[in-house]
């Protein structure tokens, strides 16, 4: 039995002399015997750097090395398909090849092996098998993301693995360019984040995106590239709210606490925009988180005071707040003017009033004040304009003699009102 401890074909040469046996024992002429002895390949088990889910590996043994392997020149491998871990796919078998070769896909989020039974091959002969151990790192695989934000608002993109439809290794980074939108604020580029989250201001009124294309590595293991995928973010825009007039309430002079009816205001705070609700808070933060809304109508607990005001749209949910001054004051001063007397000529008991003679004296000259005259105490108190006595023209009494008419008086800005008599003589 030879062994070829060479990975090159050696030849021995025999000399042989042959001698009969049986009959006398008689020595023949010398001859030779070669023997060529091929040599049988021998590699040693290998275990590969690690690669990367979907990258090709290749493994060409050669002789030497700290394996000490003895390949001859063409020596060829074949094997079948490998055990692995983790479901790994993409592991066929192997006949006759130059080198052992294969693309591996790891469908998990961790580290999976694929191990190979090699057969190597010189010529007819057959060398002991040995194995192949090829590590493979996940890469991530992640689908297109879409986001809704409201604008000043922040949107945060996490991605949970859910292999294999969705692979994120252990502390996956990620890289970002920003498709360019002049209408929008906050985006930027990005390298090896984490996580995918920026804060975006829509510097309009309609709604805007913004595409993010995202490369994503593997951490942990590998870092290995996924392919890019992107993340198309919708931002609406905030509601407008107008900041509405200070709203007056009327004091009695004793009691400076009355009932608004904010509601009022809401036409004017959204400037007639459908799809918007409005709401009225005691403090900033609970407009803010639309907690403990107000009820209509509303007594004020100080004067003047702040109310804050919510405009939300129904449709987004999207949101702004401003502000509201109640104010309450008193009504103007009114001075009782002294009677207004006329001539009678035909004893008749009737005639004509000139009533604005009374109003400098009703008012002291103040400014600012509305001055109305009225025939009875509930029109006064009730301020119709129905029932106001006209100042176009002189008034005829109504009462024989002497008649008491009524006079309110008002602030030109709130409408909070006093009220005195006016004698007709």
């Amino acid at each position: 039995t030879l062994i070829n401890h060479t990975n090159t074909a050696q030849t021995l040469l025999y000399t042989v002399t042959p001698i009969s046996g049986a009959a006398g024992s008689c020595v023949g002429s010398t001859f030779t015997v070669i023997v060529t002895v091929n040599p049988r390949p021998i590699v040693a088990n290998e275990t590969l750097l690690a690669t990367c889910s979907g990258v090709p590996f290749t493994l060409s043994p050669a002789t030497g090395g700290i394996n000490n392997n003895s390949i001859a020149t063409g020596t060829t491998y074949s094997w079948v398909a490998p055990t692995v871990t983790g479901s790994l796919t993409g592991g066929l078998l192997g006949t006759a090849q130059a080198s052992i070769s294969g693309t591996l896909t790891n469908v998990t989020n961790s580290a999976q092996t694929a191990t190979y039974t090699v057969i190597p091959s010189s010529g007819t002969c057959i060398g002991t098998p040995f194995t192949v151990t090829v590590p493979v790192n996940p890469k991530p695989v992640i689908q297109n993301q879409v986001a809704t934000i409201c604008s000043g608002g922040t949107f945060t993109t996490t991605i949970t693995d859910a292999s294999p439809t969705t692979i994120v290794p252990l502390n996956t980074t990620y890289t970002w360019t920003v498709a360019a939108n002049a209408n929008v604020t906050g985006q930027s580029d990005q390298t090896a984040q984490s996580s995918i989250t920026q804060t975006l201001t829509n510097l309009t009124t309609a709604v805007e995106t913004l595409v993010y294309t995202v490369t994503p590595t593997s951490g942990d293991v590998g870092n290995c590239l996924g392919d890019t995928f992107t993340i198309t973010v919708t931002i609406n825009p905030t509601p407008v709210a107008i900041l509405p007039n200070t709203m007056n309430g009327c004091s009695n002079g004793t009691n400076f606490y009355v009932p608004f009816n904010l509601a009022l205001n809401n036409n004017t705070i959204t400037n007639g925009v459908a799809n918007l609700t409005v709401s009225y808070y005691e403090n900033l933060p609970d407009a803010q988180t639309a907690t403990n809304a107000v009820a209509l109508p509303y007594t004020n607990t100080s004067y003047p005071q702040i109310v804050y005001v919510r405009v939300e749209n129904d449709l987004t949910d999207c949101f702004t707040t401003t502000t509201l001054e109640l104010n309450v004051t008193q009504g103007p001063t009114a001075n009782v003017p002294n009677p207004l007397e006329v001539c009678d000529p035909d004893s008749n008991g009737f005639s004509t009033f000139n009533l604005l003679d009374s109003i400098n004296q009703i008012t002291g000259g103040a400014v600012g004040l509305q001055v109305d005259f009225y025939e009875t105490q509930t029109d006064a108190l009730n301020g119709f304009a129905i029932t106001r006595i006209p100042l176009t023209v002189p008034y005829a009494n109504i009462d024989q003699n002497t008649q008491t008419v009524y006079v309110r008086v008002s602030y030109a800005l709130t409408g909070c009102s006093n009220f005195v008599t006016l004698q007709l003589i």
